[in-house]
């Protein structure tokens, strides 16, 4: 099984004074312990503050020159979380920041801090809970957050099976199983943006590392991708990176015992499955990301499993 790798991070004391003194101003009280999150595909800052007055808080923060593309994500994130409702299963934006320090921009989140912890893959309960997070989220119906795109338009993202077909450099790389389906798979990916088409909030990247588990129920964090669409889109994008895990069931049977994906006609389900599999396939193949080392390995990983679970409902 697949391990996911995680990008070197800075820990607290590496983070300018100037830095330090603004989540201070911000808070109101001086930060007496930082911890460090070690996990994740960002090179930025992550952890848990305590402050002198016995209150915590959960900060991100990344330099813009280490990384232009997360603090992009981290600016998009503070916009969105900032217009999340009560309701919602997730941590709620206490203040944000785009500094200037000598020269460069830091962008910052404070969030409440949620003590929990990772869902376990092959924990049933863990899982369990996870399933309540998504019908939870389903019901943020129709979105309650202004300015996103729908995930029909997400340019580039799911329409990856064209340049597939000419030919991509590396394609070899993969299965004989892929090449030889080619025809089927570009004739099912053309029903994506039909299938995808919805009104409810997504969370865009719901992957077991984007979930806390904290006082029997489940929470989503890291909400940077949030888009417009069908409300069991995040269950299905989310399963072949399940599926990598140590002891998580299969992808087909999770799909179909999970309430949101069952009711889905099947060709849907395919059609959203294939033009996953394009995207994961067609960005494995392509250069590393500056500051986001790992997330290749990582895109070939899903290829791969998305490409079992694809096989398991072709036969």
């Amino acid at each position: 099984m697949y391990q996911i790798a995680a990008t070197p991070r800075p820990r607290w004391p590496d983070l300018p004074t100037e830095v330090h003194r603004h989540i201070e101003r911000l808070l109101g009280a001086p930060v007496v312990a930082a911890g460090s999150v070690t996990t994740g595909f960002s090179n930025g800052y992550a952890g848990a503050l305590t402050l002198t007055d016995g209150r915590r808080a959960f900060a991100k923060v990344i330099a813009e020159s280490s990384n232009p593309v997360g603090a992009g994500m981290y600016r998009d994130e503070a916009r969105i979380t900032a217009q999340l409702p009560d309701v919602a299963p997730t941590a709620r934006l206490l203040d944000s920041f785009d500094l200037g320090v000598a020269g460069d921009r830091w962008i910052g989140l404070l969030l409440s801090h949620i003590d929990g912890r990772p869902p376990i893959a092959a924990n049933a309960d863990d899982l369990d809970l996870v399933v309540e997070l998504t019908v939870r989220l389903a019901e943020l119906d129709p979105c309650p957050v202004a300015g996103l795109h729908p995930i029909t338009a997400a340019d580039g993202t799911f329409d990856r099976w064209s340049g597939i077909d000419r030919g991509l450099p590396g394609l070899q790389s993969y299965r004989p199983w892929l090449t030889n389906q080619l025809d089927r798979l570009v004739e099912t990916a053309a029903g994506w943006r039909q299938a995808m088409a919805g009104t409810a909030l997504l969370h865009g990247d719901l992957r077991l590392d984007n979930v806390l588990i904290a006082d029997d129920a489940a929470y989503a964090v890291d909400w940077p991708s949030a888009a417009v669409g069908a409300p069991w889109i995040d269950t299905v994008l989310a399963l072949p990176a399940l599926a990598m895990l140590p002891g998580a069931p299969a992808a087909e049977s999770f799909a179909a015992r999970h309430p949101l994906v069952a009711a889905v006609d099947p060709a849907d389900v395919d059609a959203v499955l294939v033009a996953a599999v394009g995207f994961f396939v067609s960005s494995s193949l392509q250069p590393p990301i500056p500051g986001l080392p790992t997330i290749r390995a990582f895109q070939r990983a899903q290829a791969d499993a998305a490409l079992d679970w694809l096989q398991q409902r072709w036969g």
